[in-house]
């Protein structure tokens, strides 16, 4: 560990590390900055930015998408009497774990729902500071951090994908831990080990008359949501919804592309879950993507010059069961012109059963071959903004079958293709 607080300066600073002579021994591994100080997400990289002080909500919302170890949460509140049960219930929150401490002596660990603990035997009359502190995993810390969604283990190939450049800071996989409501005391007159309360959850928002694609017109968004008294909030710009987002009264109008994000909120309940979807507005005239249909009897990528084309047409999407005129045995050959905005890595994912092959710009960018059920692919290519031709054959050999498309890159979340960005010319 090296002290350099001294050294850093406002603005770009650069660290260097020398080792001479070259050895095994100072094979570089990760390098850690330890600090007072949070980070804000750059379209390469992170910033660091003064710390603030933490409120109700995640710590990767809050500057600390990194922070593995607790952050510690206290009240106090008054007791008359000692005739009643108290219980530390913790309604809104993600964790490994919650240490609860009374009057600072350890109350216990909260681990698994109904997330409550009784604090009867270590409250007083008087004035009584409940702390509850909130522990991470190393998941955070370590990484994968670009490997997609690992969740509940990490093996030596989860750290073998990586950029090859600086990704943006949102590119990065992490988990929401922290405490997004306070927890409460609850008195109760019953039995120890009982459920005392249950805390009710905001009917999630729903999108009435569901479309993601408007050709030529602008987009009429209708929500709704079964909680009756529920306010529902969205936003268009890719933040999560908040109590002080756009209030929805009316159908959203849409005249260009947007990601709708949604939310319903109402007192005395939990928020409801994020609603998400993809809504575009594209020009039947220059959007779009070419097919090729071919019915076949091969097992495997089938070689697309010596087999006639049985069918071809236009789509928004590389949506195989609706273009395919058979259950199984039968091939594609996509064709269509990405746009690309915002220069750096961008990760293509295909998904396909049976084998795909994916070209950008004439390379092979996610090689997804073979015989097999639905797998996953992945390749990250450097890419300026522009736009790129890009290219995609599949194949079904038998049995089930199916195709889909993703990437994502600086700005942007792991999402399908999207129509708008897509043109055939």
């Amino acid at each position: 560990m090296y002290d350099i607080g001294k050294y850093i300066k406002v603005g770009t600073n650069k660290i260097t590390l020398k080792a001479s002579p070259m050895t095994i021994h100072s094979e570089l591994e990760p390098i850690y900055l330890l600090g007072d100080f949070q980070l804000e997400s750059q379209t390469k990289g992170w910033k660091l930015v003064p710390s603030e002080k933490l409120v109700l909500e995640s710590w990767k919302k809050q500057g600390l998408p990194f922070y593995s170890d607790g952050v510690e949460y206290a009240t106090s509140f008054k007791l008359d009497t000692k005739d009643k049960r108290h219980i530390v219930k913790l309604t809104d929150w993600l964790g490994s774990v919650a240490q609860v401490k009374v009057n600072d002596k350890e109350a216990g660990l909260i681990i698994s729902a109904p997330y409550e603990l009784d604090i009867t035997d270590l409250v007083h009359k008087g004035e009584n500071k409940i702390s509850v502190t909130v522990y991470g995993t190393l998941k955070n810390l370590l990484g994968p951090h670009h490997m997609g969604s690992v969740r509940g283990s990490a093996w030596p190939n989860s750290f073998q994908t990586a950029p090859d450049h600086i990704p943006a800071g949102s590119d990065y996989d992490f988990i929401d831990y922290g405490l997004f409501r306070d927890f409460s005391v609850i008195e109760s007159t019953g039995p120890a080990q009982r459920v005392y309360w249950r805390d009710y959850k905001t009917a999630k928002p729903e999108f009435k008359n569901f479309q993601s694609i408007y050709e030529d017109s602008p987009a009429n968004i209708q929500l709704a949501c079964t909680s009756q008294g529920a306010e529902i909030r969205y936003t268009l710009d890719g933040s999560e919804p908040t109590k002080t987002s756009v209030l929805y009264t009316a159908p959203i109008t849409l005249k260009k592309s947007a990601i709708v994000k949604v939310r319903a909120f109402k007192d005395d309940m939990i928020e409801s879950d994020l609603v998400t979807n993809g809504i575009y507005v594209v020009n039947s005239a220059k959007n779009g993507i070419t097919y090729k249909y071919y019915e076949t009897v091969d097992e495997d990528m089938p070689d697309f010059n010596a087999i006639k084309v049985k069918s071809s047409g236009q789509s928004y999407t590389f949506d195989s069961q609706k273009l395919k005129q058979r259950r199984e045995k039968f091939a594609f050959q996509f064709d269509t012109i990405l746009q690309i905005d915002t220069e750096g890595d961008y990760t293509f994912f295909v998904n396909s059963n049976d084998g795909s092959m994916t070209y950008l710009n004439g390379k092979l960018v996610v090689e997804n071959g073979g015989r097999h059920g639905m797998v996953e692919r992945q390749g990250t290519v450097y890419l300026k903004p522009g736009k790129y031709p890009l290219h995609l054959d599949f194949f079904d050999a038998g049995g089930d079958n199916g195709l889909e498309v993703y990437y994502k890159g600086p700005g942007i979340e792991k999402q399908q293709l999207p129509p708008d960005k897509l043109f055939i010319e």
